[in-house]
């Protein structure tokens, strides 16, 4: 994924409204310091979701800007900048006109204290000392400390500009789950460069499943472009087989739409490639965002979700509203049903993942999140 996604215009205006959120203060720096930008040149890359409502959102604010102040946003002076952010910024109080711009902003909030508050400069932030200066290797250990505490028992990895260790060695990222009581289960990658070589350094430290976390263009995909998804996934699967371990795909809605002659795209991945080779990850919010009934797919197609993506979907929203995931059990999703079908179907791993951070922040929602699974009984 190293070819870049926003232009260098677009990464500018990024930037500002990044300090705009989080700005420097007396305890710690800014989110550009904190190289949040860069978090989300990568995160809309690993979660093609958010590239249409992201450069939608970016031209929307210019066109404001070239509106009001005849200019673009980055070229506006400070108080203009802000006369038009303090419109979208209160989605209670903007007006209906604004609501393109209120959407936005709302996703680059949570984009922007996502990438800080697991950053160097965050964590310090919220009070825990991470690593030392000088010593930063990607994802904080303090956070992965965190998240051992609040009693999670396995991980699963997404492989960022750092790779799937997050600067450290596979051996080395072992260790430190181990000295923690964790275990990395799995990791999300880029199936299409060293395949080989990333499973070789998962097998070597007991991984189960490497796992394509998306395709592109998911919602237009047809017939052919299915067969060669399928194909893919099972040549990338006999790699992993080979190796002792499993590989995965892990949907969002697109797969889950009915499209030309009623293909579904998930259907025809299930129904096309090697049980014995490929394995499912269930994103339960994005099953329901599409419309679809987790429950049924568990049960059509048993023992293929061998893991599932737990997050919860705001209530009382309507499904065009595609990004509104909030802690678990908050909001309109069925877990304790839902997952009661999944283990009696052959789910294995339950994994936590949180995308919006409305009124809270991704360690706080991580604890909650832990807190409501505890509870929960299947």
């Amino acid at each position: 994924m190293s070819e870049k996604f926003f232009v260098e215009h677009e990464m500018a205006t990024i930037a500002v409204l990044c300090d705009i959120i989080i700005p420097a203060d007396e305890v710690s720096g800014s989110a550009t310091q904190a190289k949040v930008p860069d978090f989300i040149e990568f995160i809309v890359k690993d979660k093609p979701q958010n590239q249409t409502p992201m450069r939608g959102g970016l031209r929307w604010l210019d066109m404001q800007s070239n509106k009001n102040f005849e200019k673009p946003f980055i070229d506006c002076s400070k108080q203009q900048q802000l006369s038009i952010i303090d419109q979208i910024a209160y989605p209670k109080k903007a007006k209906p006109e604004m609501q393109q711009g209120v959407s936005f902003f709302n996703l680059m909030r949570n984009l922007t204290a996502t990438g800080f508050y697991t950053s160097e400069i965050g964590i310090k932030d919220i009070g825990y000392k991470g690593n030392t200066p000088n010593q930063w290797a990607g994802v904080p250990k303090g956070v992965l400390k965190q998240v051992s505490q609040m009693g999670y028992k396995y991980i699963e990895s997404y492989e960022g500009n750092k790779g799937m260790f997050w600067g450290m060695t596979n051996t080395e990222f072992k260790k430190y789950m181990d000295d923690l009581g964790m275990q990395i289960v799995a990791s999300h990658c880029n199936i299409n460069k060293d395949f080989e070589r990333k499973a070789d350094e998962a097998a070597a430290i007991g991984m189960k499943y490497l796992i394509s976390p998306s395709l592109e263009n998911e919602k237009g995909m047809d017939k052919e472009a299915c067969k060669k998804a399928a194909d893919l996934f099972n040549s990338k699967g006999a790699v992993c087989k080979a190796k002792g371990m499993r590989f995965g795909y892990h949907n969002h809605d697109g797969p889950f739409l009915s499209r030309a002659d009623n293909l579904i795209p998930e259907e025809f991945f299930l129904q096309n490639t090697d049980p014995a080779l490929v394995d499912f990850e269930m994103d339960i919010y994005w099953v329901a965002t599409a419309g679809q009934d987790p429950i049924a797919w568990l049960k059509k197609y048993p023992n293929r979700f061998r893991l599932g993506h737990l997050k919860d979907r705001k209530k009382n929203t309507p499904l065009s509203e595609r990004e509104v995931s909030v802690n678990l059990g908050d909001g309109s999703i069925d877990f304790k049903k839902i997952l009661k079908v999944a283990k009696e179907n052959g789910m294995k791993y339950y994994i936590v993942e949180q995308e919006k951070y409305e009124g809270t922040t991704p360690l706080a929602a991580s604890k909650a999140d832990a807190e409501y699974l505890k509870k929960l009984k299947i």
